[in-house]
């Protein structure tokens, strides 16, 4: 402000200069012009045009520049000022502006207020199940508001009475305008009962073991938590017998299902490991076949079929084919056990054979399909040495030839006591 008041000052010292001194030029310059004009009037009639004719031209440039445009220079060393009269005017008259007078303004200002409207949205009506329950945003849809908005029941309905009512659902957004709409909600009674699904009748031998919950689901309408529910008690694996198993399941509505199966506990006999083994016949032997050929059917299922595994050996033929034929895992003994009641009951002549020496067990079999006797070996070498095509009716030369490849993992692999047996087809 104080620059605005030199600057002021500065640029009115030079308008009065001029004002001041305009007067005394033009007073000056019509003396002068009058003197000029007597003399020559003085001296001839035409003197006006005689003066005039006497004047150089940068003289009469000069008489006829008008007055009003002289400019005094401002002061040696002093900076013409960078305003002009009308901007110092308008300073003075924004510095005689009162405190008084800006309050008065500032009252005069009116406040815009922009008022947003009330949420909106989409309803929707809605059907349930008793016992069920549904929230009230679940009745709203495509909201519409400039900023967040909370849906809530006018009152929360009672979920556990059936039929159709009113229900009111209230918008309100953060400024707290609110929107309330009606809509119904229908709740009905479940009345159907859970599906349980997969429950068959299931056959073990004594002392096996059955997984009852295999295979076996349940679902329901409407409730999407059902328990299935399996009642064993009156099963006994370990003694042969028709036992019942219960399947039950109940949803939230108190709807029951159900379902009854039987377990079949059995004694390991050979009549029933002849029945398994008939049925496998029945499903890989074909009338045409050979016996070579009925033999290596024979050979592929028991080699596609099992799993070596130490785990529970057996000693006993019954046991050993029931493992086999059931489980599908045992040791050599196992592998030879099928092998042999599904040659026998395939009819085709066949004498189980053992390692003698040697630091461990093993258990092949010898067959005749009216060549001869050959080796017939399903169980699997050690590092599979000896590979599965190899081990089917090979000669006794070969038999001597596979133990020496195995002697170094297993020795005596295929020695045996030959006196007790026919001789081999070398």
């Amino acid at each position: 402000m104080n620059n605005k008041i030199i600057i002021f000052c500065i640029s009115l010292f030079f308008i009065l200069i001029a004002a001041f001194c305009s007067p005394l030029l033009l007073m000056g310059l019509d003396d002068a012009v009058s003197d000029a004009g007597g003399a020559v009037l003085n001296e001839t009639a035409d003197g006006l045009s005689a003066v005039e004719t006497t004047l150089q031209p940068a003289e009469k440039e000069s008489a006829e520049q008008p007055v009003s445009e002289f400019t005094a220079e401002p002061p040696a060393g002093l900076e013409p000022p960078l305003i002009t009269e009308d901007t110092a005017t308008e300073e003075i008259k924004t510095e005689e502006i009162t405190t008084e007078e800006i309050k008065i303004k500032a009252e005069e200002i009116t406040a815009v207020t922009v008022t947003a409207p009330p949420p909106t949205a989409s309803i929707r009506s809605i059907s349930i199940f008793k016992g069920q329950s549904v929230k009230a945003l679940d009745f709203i849809y495509n909201i519409k508001n400039s900023v967040p908005v909370s849906v809530r029941y006018r009152n929360t309905p009672d979920f556990t009475v059936t039929g159709t009512r009113e229900v009111y659902i209230i918008l309100e957004d953060l400024n707290g305008k609110t929107t309330e709409y009606k809509t119904e909600l229908t709740i009905t009674a479940d009345t159907t009962p859970p599906v349980i699904s997969g429950v068959k009748d299931k056959t073990v031998t004594a002392g096996g073991t059955v997984s009852y919950r295999e295979g076996v689901s349940v679902t329901d309408d409407c409730d999407p938590n059902v328990q299935l529910n399996v009642d064993s008690s009156a099963v006994n694996l370990n003694a042969a017998g028709v036992y019942t198993v219960v399947y039950s399941a109940a949803d939230a509505s108190g709807n029951k299902t159900e379902v009854r199966s039987t377990i079949t506990v059995e004694n390991v006999d050979m009549a029933l490991v002849n029945r398994l083994a008939d049925d496998i016949l029945a499903k890989i032997i074909k009338n045409n076949m050979s016996k070579k050929e009925k033999a290596k059917a024979i050979y592929d299922w028991v080699n596609n079929r099992m799993t070596y595994s130490t785990r529970n050996p057996v000693r006993e033929p019954v046991q050993g084919a029931y493992g086999a034929f059931v489980r599908g895992a045992g040791d050599c003994y196992t592998y030879m056990s099928a092998s042999r009641v599904l040659l026998t009951r395939a009819g085709i002549e066949n004498l189980t054979l053992s390692r003698q020496g040697g630091t461990t067990e093993h258990y092949w079999n010898l067959v005749n399909t009216g060549e001869g006797w050959y080796h017939f070996d399903v169980t699997p070498t050690p590092g599979n040495l000896i590979t599965s095509s190899r081990r089917f009716m090979f000669t006794e030369t070969r038999a001597e030839q596979f133990t020496e490849i195995l002697a170094g993992s297993r020795p005596n692999y295929y020695v045996y006591d030959k006196s007790a047996v026919p001789e081999t087809v070398r």
